[in-house]
């Protein structure tokens, strides 16, 4: 990997479009890009593909042996990534998977740990890849939303992010932030974009976990994650 791209904003900034945007730049100037699109299994703080369970549950799923090149053991865990598993196994596998934080029984400050080596161990496939890579919410939406969401605070959520830029600034990462300056019109372009489902749900994982004001609280900490210069970066303020 040459370079690696961390395209960032809130809900309704066009994260995606540019995203798609800087990729078609880089190709016609000659260069080999890979996107990891928003919600890409193989985004490394996208946790939605790992199933989690105790060595007992482990064992009684993999009795054909099936998942012990997948499994990652950690504090007592088994963490097993299911996005590439037969039907069959997938299945048997899916009520220990993440899904919503809200749902999760690990808390904030477990799930930064894990989630701190399940991203250094991704990072080394990702640097296999030949030459540019583009993470799409990679870096501070995801983490972010996955930390406040299981009820941390605002210096775990600090603290994860930091690690997590420790980690890309080893493959020269640059932060691409879009910004509308204006919470509120993200939050009513995304809605429309989104749908109200998007937006109930929201509303539902706020009321769920407590977060309350969530995307304000995120807004909030990603300007403050942004001036620290964990990771060097470039802010596009949008007026429409």
């Amino acid at each position: 990997m040459e370079k690696l791209y961390l395209i960032e904003g809130l809900p309704g900034t066009g994260k995606t479009k540019h995203a798609f945007g800087l990729k078609d730049s880089l190709e016609r100037r000659g260069y080999k890009v890979t996107l990891f699109d928003e919600g890409n299994n193989r985004i490394p703080t996208n946790f939605s593909n790992v199933a989690v369970m105790t060595e007992e549950e482990f064992q009684a799923v993999n009795k054909k042996k099936q998942l012990d090149s997948s499994v990652i053991r950690f504090e007592g865990h088994c963490f097993v990534r299911t996005d590439d598993l037969p039907k069959k196994i997938k299945k048997a596998v899916h009520p220990y998977e993440l899904g919503e934080p809200s749902d999760f029984r690990m808390d904030a400050e477990s799930y930064i740990r894990m989630g701190c080596m399940i991203v250094e161990k991704r990072m080394k496939e990702i640097e296999k890849i030949e030459g540019i890579v583009i993470l799409n919410s990679g870096f501070l939406q995801t983490p972010l939303n996955d930390i406040l969401f299981r009820k941390g605070t605002d210096e775990q959520a600090l603290a994860y992010i930091e690690k997590i830029a420790d980690t890309y600034t080893k493959h020269d990462a640059v932060c691409v932030y879009l910004d509308r300056n204006n919470v509120e019109a993200s939050i009513d372009i995304a809605r429309k974009k989104k749908g109200e489902d998007w937006y109930r749900h929201e509303q539902h994982l706020e009321a769920k976990t407590g977060s309350r004001n969530h995307i304000q609280r995120m807004y909030k900490l990603e300007k403050e994650i942004l001036n620290s210069n964990m990771i060097p970066w470039t802010e596009y303020v949008l007026t429409a």
